[in-house]
């Protein structure tokens, strides 16, 4: 079901299946192969980790042509809020 833009909004088997996609990603890598993949936009520093991926992230939204999603943060970065809604993926 488009939402916003090209974003379908996940039923809660996508969202599983779709966060669980993400463990492949995070697999065999540590945590500074991630950040170097990492990017935090501008004005949310300090805010969401600049990881490529966390287990925290719970998409709601996705892109259906890539991976882009917008979703739940549940593990912010020091001055974040947890349940902030981010943005994080591909692009």
């Amino acid at each position: 079901m488009p939402c916003i833009l090209t974003l379908s909004f996940l039923s809660t088997h996508l969202i599983r299946e779709c966060w669980a996609s993400w463990i492949a990603v995070r697999e065999g890598r540590d945590i500074e192969q991630l950040q170097a993949f990492g990017d935090v936009m501008p004005g949310a520093e300090g805010r969401v980790k600049p990881l490529y991926s966390s287990p925290g992230w719970i998409p709601l939204w996705s892109d259906t042509t890539r991976s882009d999603h917008i979703g739940l943060d549940l593990d912010p970065d020091r001055a974040g809020v947890p349940g902030q809604i981010i943005n994080f993926g591909w692009d």
